[in-house]
């Protein structure tokens, strides 16, 4: 998986993951991405946003995971997201 502060990730792909396949810990855009877990087990997380206001989550594609955008904070931007056997 991927893991940023600040900035922007777009169009990368994040496979097979065993745990979080994007984490945010400041202040980011997050557009465009597919994220996929290896397996589906009750910790599996597309995109986490942590310790962040601001982040932009737009257009990804999410599949396979036990939770799909998962936000610690509020007053961030959540939209246009695909999800597929999400739980």
């Amino acid at each position: 998986g991927f893991v940023m502060s600040r900035g922007v990730i777009s169009g990368c792909a994040a496979i097979d993951n065993t745990e979080m396949g994007i984490r945010v810990t400041g202040g980011a855009s997050v557009l465009g991405n597919t994220v996929s877990s290896a397996v589906l087990t009750g910790t599996t997380v597309g995109i986490r946003v942590e310790v962040s206001d601001g982040a932009r989550i737009d257009g990804n594609t999410i599949v396979r995971q036990h939770t799909g955008v998962s936000c610690a904070t509020g007053n961030n931007l959540i939209v246009r997201n695909s999800l597929r056997g999400v739980h």
